[in-house]
């Protein structure tokens, strides 16, 4: 099986509203591309709504995602969530670390090199809510099942599921993205450069060669071990 990412690179911050508008309209090209028909009253549903028309109608799962520098769509057969989120801005890391991850992550944070603790602190962060957003879980409930150790080795931890998953990781235009879905062996990545009404006119292309997605497997844990 095959997930499928669509990326759009903002060129300047906008409000969330206007992410979030800008990310329909992604949605929308991809589902063209797919051609999966979606009405406009169905672009403008709640993105709990979208994901379960998806899931019911068209037997995919669907997850929406953006932040000030990228719109992302995944589409998979098994269960997706996908997450970004820019580099470049100001923030204490290592406490928020310490208030949100599991001890060994916010320890290895704080250990960190001064110039390697943003990154480290986003790679944990979008993999963790991508999780998050595949089981439809909760940043307060279940941020910590994805928990990934001293060795960079990513589990989660279930009760009695074993599914197989897999995670990607991706930087492109000062964002990391990141992809966490079930059953998937491959990704294929499409960067939609320009976006307008009609998929005719939008500019769209592969990942760059440069730029390849790093696979991780993802053991399981059992609950409470």
């Amino acid at each position: 099986m095959v997930s499928k990412l669509w990326l759009h690179p903002l060129d300047k911050p906008t409000s969330r509203k206007q992410q979030s508008i800008s990310a329909r309209n992604l949605l929308r090209i991809a589902c063209e591309i797919e051609e999966i028909t979606l009405t406009e009253h169905e672009l403008r549903l709640t993105g709990l709504e979208l994901i379960t028309l998806f899931k019911e109608r068209e037997q995919q799962s669907l997850s929406i995602a953006h932040c000030s520098s990228m719109l992302a769509i995944a589409l998979a057969p098994g269960e997706v969530g996908v997450d970004c989120e820019g580099f470049g801005r100001t923030r204490k890391w290592p406490e928020i670390a310490r208030q949100f991850f599991a001890p060994g992550e916010a320890k290895k944070i704080e250990s960190a090199k001064a110039e390697e603790i943003e990154s480290l602190f986003i790679r944990h962060w979008v993999l963790k809510e991508a999780y998050i957003k595949a089981v439809q879980g909760s940043i307060f409930g279940d941020l910590n099942r994805l928990v990934i150790d001293e060795k960079n080795n990513v589990s989660i931890e279930e009760n009695g599921f074993q599914d197989s998953w897999s995670a990607w990781e991706m930087r492109l235009c000062n964002t990391l993205v990141a992809v966490c879905d079930s059953g998937s062996s491959s990704i294929q990545v499409f960067v939609v450069k320009s976006m307008s009404h009609t998929l005719a006119d939008c500019s769209i292309e592969h990942l760059p060669e440069h730029i390849k997605p790093n696979k991780s497997a993802i053991s399981v844990r059992q609950l409470g071990q």
